[in-house]
């Protein structure tokens, strides 16, 4: 019902619903809720005033059965231009009435977007791309907002190591090859950018910046695509299976 890009009521009651149904049954198990999954991301996309009044609705309704939940707005699908862009329309659009949110999620991914000499940046000085660190932007709507004191959650964060991959479709992918790294890479990158996210994007002690940071992901597996998308162009061709290779864990079908 949101393929649209839009949600209805009928979809809020449903969607709120369920969330009241799974706080109650994980209550005093699951501490934390993130309501939805890259808004912004036209895979996932909610537009703006419809996310805002999810969130209002899922908050009230979670918040009713376990104060002391956090909700965290669905992780962004960037750290850049287009994602603060969307926060700051969906901030804009809560009820007065509603917090919407306790804590902010963000996925700052290495992207095109950061470039050093004509060429996308692949290791973690991308994320002080902007200072403080590439979080700065979305601090700053947060700011603007009132929320300057709610921390960010980086609730998706890492590197495809596929450079490692043989598959000729994975580096003939150009929406994938551009930020993959080597295995080898993919270990040293890690450390160093938890290490810049929790230490470095906190501009005082009143604006906490980035207290959790989550590995995306747990195994290593395959993304199913085609070439058109490979290429930046609408979806649909023939269907492409490229590596995904973000994992702590390799899968089994790597042994």
């Amino acid at each position: 019902a949101w393929r649209s890009g839009r949600a209805s009521e009928g979809y809020r009651l449903g969607f709120t619903g369920l969330a009241a149904t799974l706080t109650r049954y994980f209550s005093g198990r699951v501490r934390a809720w993130e309501v939805w999954n890259e808004p912004d991301h036209p895979s996932t996309y909610l537009a703006p005033d419809d996310f805002a009044r999810l969130l209002a609705a899922v908050y009230a309704t979670i918040k009713q059965i376990d104060a002391d939940a956090t909700v965290v707005l669905g992780g962004l699908s960037g750290a850049g231009a287009a994602a603060a862009n969307y926060l700051r329309r969906t901030l804009a659009a809560l009820p007065d009435d509603s917090p919407g949110y306790d804590a902010l999620g963000l996925h700052p991914y290495p992207s095109t977007e950061f470039r050093a000499n004509g060429q996308t940046i692949r290791d973690p000085s991308y994320l002080r791309s902007y200072a403080p660190t590439v979080v700065a932007r979305v601090m700053e709507v947060m700011n603007a907002a009132g929320h300057g004191e709610r921390p960010i959650w980086v609730t998706e964060f890492g590197w495809n190591r596929a450079a490692d991959s043989t598959n000729p479709a994975t580096a003939n992918c150009r929406r994938i090859a551009t930020t993959m790294v080597t295995g080898a890479e993919q270990a040293r990158y890690l450390p160093e950018g938890f290490d810049i996210l929790f230490k470095e994007t906190g501009w005082a002690d009143a604006v906490p910046g980035v207290v959790k940071v989550f590995w995306y992901q747990y195994a290593d597996v395959g993304l199913a695509t085609s070439e058109a998308e490979c290429n930046g162009r609408a979806a649909g061709g023939a269907p492409l299976i490229v590596d995904w290779w973000f994992g702590l864990y390799l899968s089994l079908i790597h042994i």
